[in-house]
Formats: structure tokens, C-alpha cells, sequence
């Protein structure tokens, strides 16, 4: 690959390098690739990368750059970058992602609603409502119940936020649900980050592994892989070895002994309640004052 940082492309397609398995790249990426003049690369992966490997060390100060990114024509960059800035962006950077949640007409509706819920900020309570309103279909409507229902409500069996959308009242409705938002913001705080309607923590996520651990590979493999990297977000480590893929889709399997390791571990650190953590390192929603 020829990087003078100015002019040049990259001749190593760096496509699902982030997603695809979790935090761990796919294929080699360059060995200068914390380097600042990345940040202003014209490989638009070049940069998303500088950016993710300078947050993994501590250095969560480009939320502007990778927002900038989230709007990018190439999708498997678009997913990548909001990805990121899910787990390391302000309030103020997250705003990039309502515009795509509340415009009709959007396209990308769905995996946004997916990364914002993510974030665990209540700043998308209204965004998730506009959101449902102007969607089409099931799934994307359902993305933008399951993002409401990650803010707002703590039993996975609950139909407060089916029931809200639903009214035959419109604004009644959804009236109850931004009161169950400005609830949770009083007794939690306008910054907490949260995960199915408490404040994030590693005992939850490490609960979700635990109990999916018990499942069958073929049910549980994705959820599984999504629940692991969300833990590797919060503390990081490699989930290389940790799944296996099989073609038929019928053989998947992970090292249950490696990962049961990783939660012992997790569950011996000590983070703030509803404080995100990315690799280790606090990002929290409100921007500093």
C-alpha cells in the first residue's frame, strides 16, 4: 500500500475489517496506522482506522472526524463508522444519526436505529419515534421499538413500548413514552448510557452472555458474537478462535471454556454504572464542560 497521506489510495481493501468479527481486522493493516496523518488520509478506511486504533488506546477526541463518515456512499464504511461512534461519541456527535432515522425517504432507517440504541442515549427517544411513524415495514418499525425499549423499559416481556405506539391516541401515546424518558433521566441521569431500561453495566452484559451461552449454535451464534463483541467494546480483547462458521449454518461454534474466561475477567473490573467504556476507557455521552 503507498500512503503519503496525500493523494493515494490504499491497494488493500479494508471492507468488514471492524464488523465482521467483532474489533479484530481481517486482514493486516498498516503498521503506521495510529499515525496523525491518517486522521486526514483520503482513504476514508485509512481514517476510520486511525481513528478506532487511537480510541483503543485512550484517545476519544475525533467524534467529528467518524461522524463525518457516517454518511458515506460505501455501506460497509457507513456501517463501520456508526458502529463506532455508537460506543465513543458525544451527544453532540450522535446527532449525525437522527437524520437518517426521522427523514422519510431514508434508506438506511433500520441500521441506524440498530447503532443509535447502542449508544444507550435518551437524546433518541423522539428521534425513535419519528422514526417508527414514517417507517414502512415491520422490521424497521421493529428496530425502532426495540431502540425504545432498550431506553425505556427493564423487562424484556413488557408491551409498555408496543402499547404506547399503538394507541389509538397517537399523542397520547407516545406523550407516555417521553415521560418514561424524562422518568429515566431523573433517576438516572440526562448522560447515563443505557442498556434494557437500567444503566449500562458489565454484570448486564456478562448476565446476556451467560445466558445465551446455554443455547443452541444455530439459534444463538449471531446474538451470541453481538453480545461478545459488545462486551470487547467495554474492556477489549481478541475474539480471534472465539467462533467458528460454518457454511451450512447448521455447525457454528464457539470456545465456550475461552469465553466464560473473558467474563470471569469482566466481571473482576470495576466500571461506573451507565459510564460507556470503549476498550477499557471511559466515553461518556455528555461532552466535557
Amino acid at each position: 500500500m503507498t500512503d503519503s497521506g496525500a493523494g493515494t489510495t490504499s491497494a488493500t481493501p479494508y471492507v468488514a475489517n471492524v464488523y465482521f468479527e467483532g474489533w479484530d481486522y481481517r486482514v493486516p493493516v498498516p503498521d503506521d496506522v495510529r499515525a496523525q496523518h491518517n486522521l486526514d488520509h483520503v482513504d476514508p478506511w485509512l481514517r476510520l482506522l486511525c481513528i478506532l486504533e487511537r480510541a483503543k488506546e485512550g484517545d476519544l477526541t475525533h467524534g467529528p472526524r467518524l461522524a463525518a463518515l457516517c454518511n458515506a456512499e460505501d455501506t460497509d464504511l457507513r456501517f463501520a463508522a456508526q458502529y463506532l461512534l455508537a460506543h465513543v461519541g458525544t451527544t453532540d456527535d450522535l446527532r449525525v444519526l437522527q437524520g437518517d432515522i426521522s427523514t422519510a425517504g431514508g434508506d438506511w432507517r433500520m441500521e441506524t436505529a440498530d447503532h443509535a440504541a447502542l449508544s444507550g442515549s435518551l437524546t433518541f427517544v423522539d428521534t425513535f419515534i419519528a422514526g417508527y411513524r414514517i417507517a414502512f415495514g415491520e422490521t424497521t418499525r421493529g428496530a425502532m421499538e426495540d431502540g425504545l425499549s432498550n431506553l425505556l423499559t427493564t423487562d424484556p416481556d413488557s408491551r409498555f413500548v408496543a402499547d404506547c405506539l399503538h394507541a389509538q391516541d397517537r399523542e397520547a401515546g407516545e406523550d407516555r413514552l417521553r415521560e418514561r424518558a424524562r422518568q429515566q433521566a431523573i433517576n438516572f441521569g440526562p448522560g447515563v448510557a443505557l442498556y434494557r431500561g437500567s444503566p449500562l453495566t458489565i454484570a448486564a452484559v456478562t448476565e446476556d452472555i451467560d445466558e445465551t451461552l446455554t443455547g443452541e449454535p444455530w439459534e444463538s451464534f449471531a446474538h451470541l458474537q453481538s453480545l461478545v463483541t459488545r462486551l470487547q467494546t467495554m474492556i477489549g480483547f481478541s475474539q480471534s478462535g472465539l467462533f467458528t462458521e460454518a457454511d451450512d449454518g447448521l455447525a457454528h461454534k464457539w470456545d465456550e471454556p475461552r469465553i466464560r474466561e473473558i467474563i470471569d475477567h469482566a466481571r473482576s473490573l470495576t466500571f461506573e454504572s451507565g459510564l460507556r467504556h470503549f476498550w477499557g476507557h471511559p466515553a461518556p455521552l455528555q461532552p466535557p464542560a
